[in-house]
């Protein structure tokens, strides 16, 4: 049995970070005939990397990392920024994720936070969340977009416009 193999690197340029973990990696002895692969890349390095998917994707990492540091401001904007990348690539399962993740998101901030932020944007996203899953043929996560949205109406004691999603 081989022993599973690990490294770390950090360098500026992602192409000397990789080359250095591979060196890293290649001391350790003779390379298994199969094994696991994992790169993590900021979101700094993800925007020189020139993948803009994968930086969007990080993006709304970084927004579910805020939210549960309680920084609704820092979430949305992250949000809205991977939200405006992956509108703008045409990816629209992507697109959908974050916008239905936008709701679950406002759910991991405190209490007393979120029931101070306007439930309005959030609603509209999940409307859309749901379009767009139901045009993909998803139409679960277009149900759990708008359950999520239903839950944050009723917290806020808007109990006919929960109703009314539920009902859709």
């Amino acid at each position: 049995m081989h022993a599973f193999r690990y490294g770390h690197a950090a360098h500026p340029d992602w192409r000397a970070a990789a080359e250095a973990l591979m060196a890293r990696l290649a001391s350790g002895g003779p390379a298994p005939a199969a094994g696991l692969g994992l790169l993590y890349v900021t979101e700094r390095l993800a925007e020189r990397l020139g993948d803009r998917v994968e930086h969007a994707i990080a993006l709304r990492a970084l927004a579910r990392l805020e939210a549960v540091r309680g920084q609704a401001a820092a979430m949305e904007r992250h949000l809205r920024d991977a939200a405006h990348a992956f509108d703008h690539l045409g990816e629209t399962y992507e697109l959908a994720t974050t916008l239905a993740e936008w709701g679950e998101y406002l759910l991991l901030l405190p209490t007393s936070t979120r029931l101070r932020l306007p439930v309005e944007p959030v609603g509209d996203a999940a409307r859309r969340a749901a379009a767009m899953f139901r045009q993909l043929g998803v139409v679960p996560l277009a149900a759990e977009a708008l359950l999520t949205l239903a839950r944050l109406e009723s917290e806020r004691e808007h109990y006919d416009q929960a109703l009314s999603l539920l009902e859709q």
